[in-house]
């Protein structure tokens, strides 16, 4: 933005990544890649006046060149990323347009920014602010979304309530409504998302989700919920540890009746339950333990662990994208009995980013996979440990 707030101002981001791994995994509901370097820029043009009004409008494009078992392709895409008038003026402000959606720890709705594309919506926005709560209204359907083929609508209250300094929580109403493989999907979803300060150098979110509603003829019955605790300890270097546990229901899908596994809606899940994006908040067990620590001003480390395995056997297994994770023969890897068990794998994350200077940054990062029983039996091509690494510079204008 201008100095004075006012004005044309320009706002572009240049991403590029390389990443590899030494042979093919199973991961994000297909086969993953051996190598593939990405691009996306984005440019962001926007204007604003004295009165509160600001347009924006940011294109994007993305580039990438995939190697899978010996063959290349190479994306290209090019489209509106945001597109978006907004105005408003003390408590109350209004956006109306292909706009990013983000709320809370962005576990049901957001923006993907790991992948090469992103999501946004196509949606109006109401904002309400006071000096201990922010609501919002929202409602529209996907506007930008990569590999989506139907054209869901969502509606949303959200409301961000403060009661003391170290206490608040989220509060929300979602109403998610598809049709999926010729079925109607009407989904509804309440939750809350408490966050706790009160214990010194303790940070703790809760956050349960309820979920009512049909799927054709079957009634919708599912639950979820992510705890989070963080101990830091005083100093520059920040040093913490965490400990996570999430989880998200799953059902037997040929039940005719009932309909059990948890809808994770439009999250952004990179990193949730690992780097490498094995497994969505569908039908999941997860435990994370982790820690990092800041080496200078500019470096930061983090070391993490992830333990995966499923709630229900006879469910799918979920990738980050909400499908369930295909297997060396393009079919769903499914046990309908639950003989194959539950344990999906465990994995642990490297990290180091750098700030190289206040507008170039770059991340580097090392994962190791171990295959649990259910990979094992279901697929033993995929049975096996699996190395895997990316360097990604970023540069904002």
């Amino acid at each position: 933005m201008p100095s004075n707030g006012h004005g044309f101002f320009f706002s572009p981001e240049w991403r590029v990544r390389n990443d590899e791994s030494n042979s093919s995994i199973v991961s994000t509901g297909n086969t993953a890649y051996n190598q593939e370097w990405i691009s996306r820029l984005r440019l962001g043009f926007g204007w604003s006046d004295p009165s509160g009004l600001t347009l924006f409008l940011q294109p994007q494009y993305s580039w990438g060149n995939i190697t899978a078992s010996g063959h290349i392709a190479v994306v290209n895409d090019y489209d509106i990323f945001q597109g978006y008038a907004q105005g408003g003026k003390g408590r109350y402000q209004w956006r109306l347009g292909r706009q990013v959606l983000a709320f809370g720890d962005s576990r049901l709705i957001a923006s993907p920014e790991w992948n090469n594309y992103g999501r946004t919506f196509d949606a109006a926005r109401f904002t309400f602010k006071s000096s201990h709560q922010t609501t919002d209204l929202f409602f529209g359907k996907l506007g930008f979304a990569n590999g989506v083929t139907t054209v869901p609508t969502l509606y949303g209250v959200y409301r961000v309530e403060k009661f003391t300094p170290k206490l608040s929580s989220d509060f929300y109403t979602l109403l998610k409504n598809d049709r999926v493989s010729g079925s109607n999907l009407s989904v509804f979803t309440l939750g809350a998302r408490p966050v706790i300060d009160l214990i010194p150098h303790t940070h703790i979110t809760i956050e349960p989700a309820f979920q009512f509603g049909h799927f054709g003829g079957k009634a919708i019955g599912a639950w979820a919920y992510a705890a989070v605790a963080t101990y830091t300890f005083p100093g520059p270097a920040a040093l913490h540890f965490v400990v996570e546990h999430d989880f998200a229901s799953g059902g037997n899908p040929t039940d005719p009746a009932h309909y059990e596994t948890f809808d994770q809606l439009y999250p952004s899940t990179h990193g949730k339950s690992g780097i490498l994006d094995y497994m969505g908040w569908r039908n999941m067990r997860h435990w994370h333990v982790g820690m990092g620590f800041a080496a200078t001003k500019r470096l930061t480390f983090s070391v993490d662990g992830h333990f995966l395995s499923l709630a229900d056997g006879r469910d799918y297994w979920y990738g980050v994208n909400g499908a369930p994770v295909k297997g060396s023969n393009g079919k769903p890897l499914w046990s309908p009995t639950g003989a194959a068990g539950r344990d999906i794998g465990s994995e642990v994350d490297i990290v180091a980013d750098y700030r190289v200077s206040a507008y170039l940054g770059l991340s580097i990062g090392y994962s190791h996979f171990w295959p649990g029983h259910y990979i094992k039996t279901l697929d033993p091509t995929q049975g096996h440990e699996a190395n895997w690494f990316y360097v990604q510079p970023t540069y904002r204008f």
